[in-house]
C-alpha cells in the first residue's frame, strides 16, 4: 500500500517540527551550561548548569538517541555544548532581540 504523496508530506513536516523543537531544546540546554557551568554562588543557575551537561554529556541521558533520531551528530553537538562561552549566549541573545525588533518594526510599518 502506498502513502499518499499528501501524507508523506505531512509526516516530513511533522518530522522537521518535531526535529526543530529538539534543536531548540538542545540549544537551551547549551545556553544554560556555557553560562552558569562555572557559578560558584547562585545554586539554581549552577543546578541548570549540571542538568544541562547531564542531558548533553551523559551517555544514559537519551540525548544519544535523539541525535540518531533526527540524523544529528552527537560529537558535534556536544563539542558546540563545550566550547561555547558567555560572551557567546549574550552575542546570540543580542542577534535574537535584534532580528525581533526588527521583523516588529517591519510588522508597524
Amino acid at each position: 500500500m502506498e502513502m499518499s504523496t499528501t501524507n508523506h508530506t505531512h509526516y516530513e513536516e511533522r518530522y522537521r517540527r518535531v526535529k526543530a523543537l529538539w534543536i531548540s531544546v538542545f540549544i537551551r540546554a547549551a545556553r544554560d551550561y556555557a553560562l552558569w557551568k562555572h557559578e560558584q554562588h547562585d545554586i539554581s543557575n549552577r543546578k541548570l548548569a549540571e542538568d544541562a551537561k547531564r542531558f548533553i554529556f551523559d551517555p544514559h541521558s537519551g540525548f544519544e538517541d535523539i541525535c540518531t533520531v533526527f540524523d544529528l551528530d552527537v560529537g558535534k553537538m556536544r563539542k558546540r555544548a563545550e566550547c561555547m562561552t558567555r560572551d557567546d549566549v549574550r552575542k546570540i541573545e543580542m542577534l535574537e532581540r535584534t532580528g525581533v525588533q526588527r521583523r516588529l518594526k517591519e510588522y508597524q510599518e
